[in-house]
């Protein structure tokens, strides 16, 4: 009897120990998972954070009016910006948890926003302000600037070259042939007046900052597709004055085939960043979509937009103001979205 009873005990026991080492176990791996959970939270707010900070600064060093977004959803973080910091962090996160990052703008310069559960995030500058806020949200009360830009370094509309190789695609459907509104500082000379020409010396200003060694491509495009090299080109002296002298026999032509431009650009070999300049949608915008989609599906280049816009004109009223907002409303739109869809950059400038 004394025996039985001594295994009836060893057994409860061992059956407690096999309970205890469970729940160890189950607390153990929460306790990892929550862990891990909030390192990856912390890090995308630092991340959040240092994006937000470098973006005010290159702003900052833009002449001109100019927005750009930011290529990530944020709706989990709310962000503070102010002249000299930037603050991102969750609902109920304590003040030792928010992530708080310093900067220094130019002298004159300022800097605000607040920004709560919103998906996308866009910093505009205008003048020498700098206003976070929800993107394809416009104050009533802003008054449309001429589009002012030189590159500093690198540069293209007012977006740094950050992948290599790149491949700059270039709209020269007829509507580039409209007056640019671009106002060029004191001693440049103007190469013109049309938007084609403001294009074609952009692109001649990012090609001759970005160093030697470089890859790249160029493809212009209206409802056909031109491209300056059969593939990758290094950059240097040689392929630089020769890519110039392929920007200059380009003048404004027919409609708009940006998907199949698109297409091409990625076909030129492995490409990590695409600089898509248009000033307005294609002809068919969902084929334009899909096209691009399905060739991006596999490298996954990141297509960064700009929308080049004209000044409306202030005379414009009634069904004819109504369709240049609209033109203009649909390109931004269709450009956005091949961003958004790339993980690149999106800037317009009107």
């Amino acid at each position: 009897m004394i025996f039985k009873m001594n295994k009836k005990a060893d057994s409860s026991i061992l059956v407690i120990i096999f309970e205890l080492l469970i729940v160890a176990i189950v607390v153990f791996t929460t306790v990892s998972v929550a862990h891990a959970y909030g390192n990856s939270l912390i890090t995308q707010k630092v991340n959040l954070a240092e994006d937000i900070r470098m973006m005010s600064n290159t702003l900052a060093g833009v002449p001109g009016d100019a927005v750009v977004q930011y290529p990530a959803n944020v709706s989990q973080f709310n962000v503070i910006l102010r002249k000299n910091s930037v603050t991102v962090y969750e609902k109920g996160d304590s003040s030792a948890e928010r992530v708080v990052r310093n900067f220094y703008l130019p002298q004159g310069y300022d800097a605000f926003g607040t920004l709560q559960g919103e998906d996308k995030l866009c910093l505009e500058k205008r003048g020498k302000i700098i206003i976070l806020r929800r993107c394809g949200v416009v104050e009533q009360q802003k008054e449309e600037q001429p589009i002012r830009q030189i590159p500093e370094g690198p540069s293209f509309f007012g977006l740094e070259i950050l992948e290599d190789p790149v491949v700059f695609v270039i709209d020269r459907s007829g509507s580039m042939d409209g007056d640019s509104g671009w106002v060029f500082p004191e001693g440049v000379d103007p190469p013109g007046e049309k938007k084609i020409d403001v294009a074609k010396w952009q692109l001649k200003q990012v090609l001759q900052g970005i160093e030697d060694g470089k890859k790249f491509n160029i493809v212009f495009f209206d409802i056909g597709v031109s491209t300056f090299k059969s593939g990758l080109v290094e950059l240097n002296a040689q392929s630089r004055e020769e890519a110039f002298n392929f920007i200059d026999t380009f003048e404004p032509g027919l409609s708009t085939n940006t998907g199949a431009a698109v297409q091409k650009a990625l076909s030129l070999g492995e490409i990590e960043g695409i600089y898509l300049l248009s000033d307005g949608g294609p002809d068919v915008v969902p084929r334009a979509l899909a096209q691009i989609k399905n060739a991006n599906a596999v490298d996954k280049a990141k297509i960064n937009t700009i929308a080049i816009f004209t000044k409306i004109p202030a005379d414009a009223s009634g069904t004819h103001l109504e369709n240049l907002q609209k033109v203009r409303e649909e390109g931004r739109s269709f450009l956005q979205q091949i961003a958004d869809e790339s993980g690149g950059r999106f800037i317009t400038h009107e």
